[in-house]
């Protein structure tokens, strides 16, 4: 049985001898299952299924994928873990010809084996390889034998023995022995049956992994079974090599049973033609092959019940718009929605004959949706998205679904773990890929002990301000972005900081970069180094005074505006991404342009402070958050109030107290919840948190982290993850949302003019007041007369008509240089010359905001501004960014104190230094008890002392 064609297949399979096709899917495999397994961690029967397995086999050295690095199993209980989470919430893969889900069973059983021996990325890859070869193929010899049907461990489990057995480096005769002996002990595993009474059991596939597994590993001890049934298939088995089963593996869109598929995506066909409501629909027929029919529970009790539902999963999505992990987790609110639960009633099944005929190579089902109005609207002939072949999944869809399972459970650690399985077959050892499985704690506090809002994308920060001698009026200077064209505003804040300490000398105001000066590039570096010698001397000199952590509660008086409240906070910059390929809770507004960022990041990323001009919003129509700090006196306290420069107003700043910071934290969890059910329902990623001015500022901030935690020793807990900000609720009344102008140099208004008018299929018209609503300016010359008056489409906000046709024509027109500027007057002022066009947009429309962004992402850049330029946050807090590090500031200490290195020194030597740096004394010699580098007050091991710290 040795030489039979399935042993000497599964021995003889070289990953490098497949074709880029097979190499290719058999990654997106294991993706797949391995973004399912995390999602499943979370669920709710996780931690009784691993404690069992504690109960059995104790814990051992095997990770459980998306738990604590601690958390570990037996090899056995390892592996029965990992394939339960890798099918729970029913998004893994499957097999037409097999009928099931081959990833669950074999996929984490070579993941959990191969890390344990050590074994490479192409080793487990050529594992599964045979694995799904095998299953599919005992699948099709067991249907084809007749007798009851079984689920998937019932033909999986075989395959996962090769899997291992390779893994193992079985012998010829072992790798049968194995094979055969899961053909024997393989589950029953029924398959109707687990379909008419849905749990926990999934058609056997946690033990499917864990008996392919068991026996693997009894032959290689010896133990010897029958001649295996696939040994004696010489037709099935003529095509081995040929046909690699891996490739027709497909793929699931939503968290419900695949024959729920088809219709799922017939709904997203109607929905695409008409917009419509679960309340806008009557009645769903469904024609389907007959296996379906089984799965018409329209009560369940469950979400295990629920995703074997399909009259409940499509009322579901038709509320919803989606069915993914993160609805089922609350149980209770799934399948007690009256709404969806009253859908279901209405969505009725019939016998399709000519389509069982297909089934089970294809899944195919009709659907007609009829509507209150007594319209109907019917797809026939529906196969399941995301199918093998022509309908199969984009690599870009691959990667939105991982990180939608991923990301919830390891944070950004979520792109590494996706890079690395993209390259698996590069990887010299598992245990590489298992490291980044496994959940970091999440820090209560940063190494400056900040502390960090559990379940939010907050921190409480240790805020920095000047001494109460220094003068505030003289230290608070404007944004640094604003007056970009007017120098004469720098040099008479300069002339009014004077010699006073100031955060003008800690900022690059933009007026002095070289790209707008003219100037050399040298220029801007020596500008960076002064700023960042500068913030070093503030800080050796002790000009701030740092202040235990806390929130501070700011009010803005402007000449526009008697108030605008804020509040000053640090923002997780592991929930933002300024490239935004998949939505993150932070949610950048604008276009971020890359090319921007450089000389940005050479000013941050070695300094040691920051100082915060970016302003952050959220949408809070109650008013819940920021404005009871205001009116309760209990949760603040004054801390400064400052007039500022050249008439900007005044700014009022409260420390939030212990009691303030509670109430922020509850009231801005119970608005992420509305928004993430809003989202939810929309069939969108909720945005917690947008961002309203500064967006380049918080991009560099999170190039900067996203460098520096690369390096060895920087933890998650640093202060750099964090970024200050002031946050603000969209619906302040001073809140205002003023438009960017455009100054086009080197444009023919004429030539601008009739470009626009083609590309929005509108006429301009003679200038005339009162302006149509959200109509935008054509400026020719300094005379209003001469400006003309043109309206862009209404389905969408007029910025971003007039960036998408400007954008192009000044790709026509290479001549042509585009300026953005505050205020109509500027713009009149540059049209007086010949050459220049200028376009005037309408104020944006706060109440069109939202929707714009959800529905397009991003705005363009420059898309709005926060208030006129004198109505810019102006720096006052800093905080720390780049604390001491203790472990390296030791090792200066000790070469300074034992330069003989003797491996030990005086406790008083060693306290001597200390104080010289200001430390505390109490605390050196807690420290040096606590680590137990001193006994009876002789000489201090530092060795032990260093080793404690880090």
């Amino acid at each position: 049985m040795a030489d039979s064609a399935i042993v000497q297949f599964v021995q003889k399979l070289s990953y490098d001898a497949q074709t880029p096709e097979t190499k290719h899917f058999s990654k997106r495999a294991v993706i797949d299952c391995i973004g399912c397994a995390l999602a499943g961690s979370t669920h709710d029967t996780v931690p009784g299924v691993v404690k069992s397995m504690l109960d059995i086999d104790g814990k051992g050295g095997n990770a459980v994928w998306g738990k604590k690095s601690s958390d570990t199993l037996e090899l056995k209980g390892a592996v029965f873990v990992n394939a339960y989470t890798s099918a729970i919430f029913d998004m893994d893969d499957g097999h037409r010809r097999a009928q099931g889900h081959p990833g669950a069973v074999i996929v984490p059983a070579a993941l959990t084996v191969g890390a344990r021996l050590g074994c490479t990325g192409k080793q487990m890859l050529e594992a599964v390889i045979v694995g799904y070869d095998v299953s599919v193929r005992e699948a099709v010899r067991i249907r084809e034998a007749g007798g009851p049907r079984k689920g998937t461990s019932g033909w999986c489990a075989p395959g996962a023995a090769a899997t291992v057995g390779k893994l193992l480096k079985l012998t010829d005769e072992q790798m049968a022995n194995a094979i055969g002996m899961c053909e024997y002990l393989t589950p029953q595993a029924g398959q109707d049956r687990s379909v008419n009474f849905p749990s926990m059991t999934k058609e056997g596939i946690p033990w499917g992994a864990y008996t392919g597994s068991f026996c693997a590993h009894l032959a290689r001890g010896g133990f010897t079974a029958h001649r295996p049934h696939l040994a004696d298939c010489e037709e099935l088995c003529s095509d081995l090599g040929k046909r690699v089963e891996i490739d027709f593996t497909y793929y699931k869109k939503w968290s419900a049973c695949r024959w729920a598929h088809p219709a799922l995506g017939g709904l997203e066909q109607v929905r695409a033609e008409r917009n419509f409501t679960i309340n806008d629909v009557k009645h769903v027929q469904i024609r389907s092959f007959e296996k379906a029919l089984l799965l018409s529970n329209r009560k369940p009790k469950s979400t295990l019940e629920a995703v074997y539902s399909i009259p409940f999963s499509l009322a579901y999505w038709l509320k919803h718009g989606q069915i993914e992990p993160d609805n089922l987790k609350d149980e209770a609110a799934m399948v007690g929605d009256d709404e969806v639960c009253d859908m279901a009633t209405r969505i009725d099944m019939e016998h399709a004959p000519e389509y069982t005929q297909e089934f089970p190579l294809k899944c195919i089902q009709d659907i007609t949706v009829t509507f209150q109005d007594g319209s109907t609207i019917t797809k026939t002939g529906l196969e399941s998205p995301w199918d093998a072949g022509e309908r199969a999944p984009t690599d870009e869809e691959i990667k939105t679904k991982f990180k939608t399972l991923a990301e919830p459970v390891l944070g950004q650690r979520w792109a590494d773990l996706y890079g690395a399985l993209e390259m698996l077959d590069e990887v010299k050892d598992l245990n590489e890929v298992v490291k980044l499985l496994t959940k970091l704690p999440m820090p209560s506090t940063t190494t400056a002990g900040e502390p960090i809002l559990d379940g939010l994308p907050i921190c409480v920060p240790k805020l920095l301000l000047p001494r109460k001698d220094i003068d505030l009026a003289k230290w608070a200077c404007v944004a640094c972005d604003q007056f970009e064209s007017e120098p004469d505003y720098w040099a008479k804040m300069s002339q009014h900081a004077g010699d006073s300490p100031s955060s003008l000398h800690l900022v690059f105001p933009e007026v002095y970069l070289a790209s707008v000066t003219g100037g050399p590039p040298e220029d801007d570096k020596k500008r960076i180094e002064t700023i960042c010698r500068t913030m070093k001397t503030y800080v050796d000199q002790q000009v701030f005074d740092e202040r235990p952590p806390a929130f501070m509660a700011v009010d803005r008086k402007t000449p526009f505006v008697p108030t605008r409240k804020g509040l000053v906070l640090a923002v997780d910059l592991e929930a933002y991404n300024y490239n935004c390929p998949v939505p993150t809770l932070i949610r950048p507004t604008e276009k971020t342009i890359v090319a921007r960022l450089p000389p940005r990041i050479a000013i941050r990323e070695d300094a040691p402070l920051e100082l915060p001009h970016i302003i952050m919003i959220i949408d809070d129509p109650s008013k819940s958050v920021i404005e009871p700090l205001f009116t309760d006196s209990s949760f603040t306290e004054p801390e400064y109030e400052v007039e500022l420069f050249n008439g900007a107003g005044v700014v009022k700043g409260l420390r939030v107290t212990p009691q303030g910071t509670a109430h922020v934290e509850q009231s801005m969890k119970q608005l992420a919840a509305k928004e993430t059910a809003a989202a939810a329902a929309a069939g969108r990623a909720p945005a917690v948190i947008l961002i309203g001015d500064g967006n380049h500022s918080l991009a560099t901030a999170k190039a900067c982290w996203e460098n520096l935690k690369k390096k060895e020793g920087i933890g998650m807990d640093h202060p750099q993850r964090y970024a200050l900000v002031e946050l603000q609720n969209l619906h302040d009344d001073g809140v205002v949302f003023e438009p960017i102008h455009r100054i086009l140099s080197g444009a023919d208004a004429n030539e601008l003019q009739a470009w626009l008018e083609s590309a929005w299929g509108c006429t301009a018209k003679p200038y005339a007041e009162p302006l149509p609503n959200q109509a935008v300016v054509l400026v020719k010359g300094s005379d209003r007369s001469s400006s003309v008056i043109l309206e862009p489409p209404t389905d969408k906000l007029p910025i971003v008509s007039v960036s998408t046709g400007i954008d192009a024509f000044v790709e026509k027109h290479a001549e042509v240089k585009i300026g953005y500027v505050h205020g109509e007057e500027p713009v009149r002022a540059a049209c007086q010359r010949g050459d220049t066009a200028g376009i005037i947009l309408p104020g944006l429309d706060k109440s069109r905001f939202l929707h714009t962004l959800h529905q397009i992402g991003t705005l363009p850049r420059k898309a709005f501004s926060m208030g006129e330029a004198n109505e810019k946050r102006f720096y006052v807090e800093a905080r720390n960014i780049l604390p001491t590090n203790w472990s390296s500031k030791l090792c200066e200490f000790f070469k300074s104190a034992d330069p003989s290195c003797t491996g030990q020194v005086s406790e008083a030597k060693l306290q001597e230094v200390f104080e010289l740096e200001g430390w505390n004394s109490a605390d050196f010699k807690a420290l040096v008890k606590a680590s137990g580098a001193s006994c009876c007050g002789g000489p201090i091991d530092y060795q032990k002392l260093l080793a404690f710290v880090m």
